[in-house]
């Protein structure tokens, strides 16, 4: 399969490891991979409770933690392995409603090691409010370029009301490409697993019909046969999540089977 040619940065494959899904100490040396995402960093480290899952039988039910590491000390400990990663490093940070977002990317600007910058808009602060309005959207989008010139994906929740506008808003400001979605919201948290895989390649088929920029899929691969079938579907990219709780080498072994 061929690598995808929509990004202001080099991918050697369409398969992606999604933020915060796996260790990437040894995804760094994973040439299989078109990129790693790094967590969802902010700018100043937020404490809080862990992270709690439950599995059902629909999937990992998980509610998220309130918990983020900062990106200053990301960068001291773990900018040097991503400069000599083989995938891209794709360095991921949570919007939240104080702007230290902007900040951290300031942070990223002139890091030799991060090929790009995922905008989280699907979690934390954000969720909800950010991506649910277009204009908003675009402030945060150009916010972010003023202080940092690498290329920016946004990561969209799986529930927003109107989507096409939202794309619409990240085409506008230049973004590189979306990312859809972040697990499927129900009232006890964030549903993952390949359960989600039915409902979030609906989404993708929707949305790559008429979408201004490219739509990477993030829900429920687990096999190469879901990558492919988002790929098939008109996805860019995919990126692989949850699944490596069960197998931390479930990325590699999708973009080797592709």
């Amino acid at each position: 399969m061929p690598p995808p040619a929509f990004c202001a940065f080099p991918l050697s494959s369409p398969v992606m490891v999604a933020a915060g899904s796996a260790p990437l100490d040894h995804l760094l040396g994973e040439d299989a991979l078109g990129a790693v995402v790094t967590p969802s960093y902010t700018y100043h480290a937020r404490h809080g409770t862990r992270a709690i899952a439950r599995e059902t039988v629909g999937g990992l039910l998980l509610a998220p933690s309130v918990a983020s590491p900062g990106i200053t000390t990301a960068l001291r400990r773990r900018s040097r392995a991503w400069e000599t990663s083989l995938p891209a490093v794709v360095v991921s940070l949570l919007v939240d409603e104080r702007r230290t977002y902007v900040a951290a990317a300031a942070q990223l600007e002139g890091v030799r090691g991060a090929a790009a910058i995922e905008l989280n808009l699907a979690w934390g602060a954000a969720d909800g409010l950010v991506a649910e309005e277009p204009s908003m959207v675009r402030q945060t989008l150009r916010a972010v370029r003023q202080v940092c010139q690498l290329p920016i994906m946004v990561k969209l929740p799986y529930d927003l009301a109107d989507p096409e506008a939202a794309l619409e808003a990240c085409a506008i400001e230049g973004a590189a490409a979306v990312v859809v979605a972040a697990g499927v919201p129900t009232g006890d948290g964030m549903l993952l697993g390949p359960s989600t895989f039915p409902l979030v390649i609906e989404v993708v088929r929707r949305l790559v019909r008429e979408a201004p920029l490219p739509v990477i899929a993030c829900g429920g691969i687990a096999t190469a046969a879901h990558a492919r079938a988002y790929l098939d579907a008109g996805a860019a990219a995919v990126q692989v999540g949850s699944a490596h709780l069960a197998n931390p080498n479930v990325a590699v072994e999708i973009a080797r089977a592709l």
